[in-house]
């Protein structure tokens, strides 16, 4: 099958160089993967039989050329300030950490750096000249929806174990079945997760929580988050339960929308059940409590993962909140409002629909339905600029410091009691009405 497939300009310019003096050049991985696919690459990457000090000399007197990793055989060639990575062919020695490899030697085949590559998607080769060069059935695998170790998976997994990860990230963004035997290696390799850095791994979970893949298949959670163990070991007694707490968290993740921060907060928002379960002498489970204990795990967990510290304080808000029972009523949707603020109380209400609807819907529909209330009377109180805010209030501070001669605590204690005032009957909030109200709390 002949493949036409669109470079851009950056990326001929330099292949046609190579060429030019003598030394081959492709296109290789994931742009051409990407090509195949109909999808316009984000980057060009090329491989070539031309070492880092030839590519360097060859360019430097018409682009940019970087020496981002010499150590391993790639230059940076910038063109019109696109950055493209030009890489020598390479054979690998043995990997010390499951990362780095101990030494690399430079090849003069195309098929020696194609046999290193990870998954058979990710192992082709295009130039104009020679067309595509496939030596491990990419294509076939791309037609059918299917990702497959480049030869020995175990072999692929020990030389860098995040390839488990970027497997799933694949599988996800594709829509890819992750073949038989890869998915043996990656159950038998699970463990070199370990030694894998979690600045690493958090990037590629984010990812595949946000193309909202099947947490069921995510046979690494329980590796990078081993305290959801327990969880399945937890059985909830209750009506309102169908599941463990463990396949309870497991179908709320995958209700809730695919956003990094909701996931997260489903996937950590009962993980504290197991610790404060008790059970009463009608043989009825309980778990008091579990909110707080699920917010002090989480809390633990998210810093082992590295999240950055605005994801981690929203993550874990959504988790303290999770069980609250708020009145379908505007002033207490109000209140929320104010304490949460709109876009962390949107959150909340995502995270509730998904818990309830991962519960028994034979008694956790009245729930669902009282909330989708709430959101009506959320989007009302928007639409219509009904106050909940201090900001809102037609008054400021500075109004009651320069207006009462008070300062400090009282000033706070005032301003809060107008909010209140207002959240009641919104037409309240005029300057006039409001003072005047303050004149009767500073009294």
């Amino acid at each position: 099958m002949k493949f036409d497939l669109k470079m851009d300009y950056g990326s001929k310019t330099i292949i046609n160089k190579l060429m030019e003096n003598g030394y081959e050049g492709y296109i290789v991985g994931g742009c051409v993967r990407d090509l195949i696919m109909g999808i316009t690459p984000k980057d060009f990457d090329i491989t070539t039989d031309c070492t880092p000090d030839k590519v360097t000399e060859i360019f430097k007197d018409s682009f940019n050329v970087i020496p981002t990793g010499e150590k391993y055989g790639t230059v940076t060639i910038i063109i019109d300030k696109i950055p493209y990575e030009v890489t020598t062919y390479r054979k690998e020695g043995d990997y010390k950490d499951n990362r780095h490899p101990e030494k690399v030697e430079y090849q003069s085949e195309l098929s020696f750096d194609l046999a290193r590559r990870d998954f058979t998607i990710n192992a082709m080769a295009y130039n104009e000249k020679d067309g595509l060069v496939d030596l491990y059935g990419g294509v076939l695998d791309v037609k059918n929806k299917i990702l497959r170790a480049v030869g020995d998976a175990n072999i692929r997994f020990n030389e860098d174990a995040l390839r488990i990860i970027r497997a799933y990230r694949f599988a996800s963004r594709y829509n890819l079945t992750i073949e038989r035997k890869t998915l043996s290696a990656i159950y038998i390799n699970l463990h070199l997760l370990k030694t894998i850095a979690s600045e690493r791994i958090i990037k590629e979970l984010k990812e595949i929580f946000e193309n909202d893949y099947d947490i069921f298949n995510m046979a690494f959670i329980e590796v990078l988050i081993p305290e959801l163990s327990k969880c399945f070991e937890c059985e909830q007694n209750t009506k309102y339960h169908l599941y463990s707490v463990g396949e309870h968290i497991y179908n709320s993740f995958n209700e809730v929308k695919p956003v990094f921060h909701l996931k997260l907060a489903m996937l950590l928002h009962d993980i504290g059940k197991p610790y404060v379960k008790t059970t009463d002498d009608k043989g009825c489970d309980h778990f008091y409590t579990h909110s707080q204990k699920s917010k002090e795990i989480s809390d633990i967990v998210l810093r082992r993962l590295k999240v950055d510290n605005k994801t981690r304080k929203r993550v874990l808000t959504l988790v303290e909140y999770h069980d609250v029972k708020f009145k379908c009523d505007k002033f207490n949707i109000k209140c929320m409002l104010n304490k949460l603020s709109k876009e962390v109380f949107d959150d909340l209400i995502e995270v509730r629909l998904a818990d309830e609807r991962a519960k028994n819907l034979a008694y956790t529909k009245e729930n669902i339905d009282l909330i989708e209330k709430c959101i009506e009377l959320k989007e009302e109180i928007i639409r219509n600029d009904e106050v909940y805010s201090i900001k809102q209030l037609d008054v400021t501070g500075d109004d009651i410091k320069k207006e009462f001669k008070v300062k400090g605590e009282i000033v706070g204690r005032v301003l809060n009691r107008l909010l209140e005032v207002c959240m009641v009957d919104d037409s309240l909030n005029k300057r006039e009405i409001l003072l005047e109200k303050a004149r009767e709390f500073v009294k």
